[in-house]
């Protein structure tokens, strides 16, 4: 066997033991999806794709072997060696959609929606507690309280959405930012009537103290 068909054997067995790596690791993963924990799925999650990029590799490598081994002509490898190749890269694009989809959609159901929702519940709580607040020249600092752990929760919310967006279905992340952009235009909305209500509040007390003044004099 001369020298480029021995690498080209060479570079087929490295290609097959790629593939069989890459299908255990689906299979494991696709056993051991609801089971495991979120810091552990996110790691097979990288740990899968990166079985599937030294397939891919071990692919590329094959292809250009048999294009050199053709004097570097790639018309010249038969077409059933390159179906071989494009099945091949074919299949491992499709293993790598199809358990990325589980591995993602198991995040999302066990872990990134209860956590999403749970700051949302919590930035929504806050807001109503501060709209319900009657301003006054005594409550008006605690209402300011209040808005200032709102944008606090508002942010840690904006944070965890960022963190989980990658692992959300569309439909859930499209409905998460809408609801932090509803929450932002609400807040601004409640700090300027609260600011309008603490003006008049300021406003009464300044007539009252005037008044008063006015008949102690009088």
């Amino acid at each position: 066997m001369i020298k480029g068909e021995e690498t080209v054997k060479h570079l087929k067995d490295l290609r097959t033991r790629a593939k069989v790596a890459l299908g255990r690791k689906v299979n494991s993963v696709t056993k051991m999806v609801n089971t495991m924990l979120e810091e552990e799925l996110m790691k097979e999650y990288g740990e899968v794709h990166k079985a599937g990029t030294k397939v891919t590799e071990a692919n590329s490598e094959y292809l250009m072997q048999l294009i050199l081994n053709a004097d570097s002509d790639e018309d010249q490898v038969s077409e059933e060696l390159r179906a071989d190749v494009e099945k091949t890269d074919g299949e491992t694009s499709q293993r790598l959609e199809e358990v990325s989809e589980v591995i993602k959609a198991n995040l999302w159901s066990r872990h990134g929606e209860r956590k999403v929702m749970f700051a949302v519940g919590e930035a929504e709580k806050v807001y109503e507690e501060a709209e319900a607040t009657q301003i006054d020249l005594v409550s008006y600092e605690s209402y300011e309280k209040q808005l200032n752990n709102l944008e606090i929760l508002i942010k840690e919310l904006k944070e965890v959405h960022s963190t989980w967006r990658g692992w959300a279905p569309a439909t859930a992340k499209k409905d998460v930012e809408e609801i932090v952009r509803q929450l932002e235009t609400r807040k601004n909305a409640l700090k300027r009537q609260k600011e309008a209500e603490f003006n008049k509040a300021c406003g009464a007390a300044e007539l009252a103290r005037t008044a008063a003044e006015d008949e102690r004099t009088s």
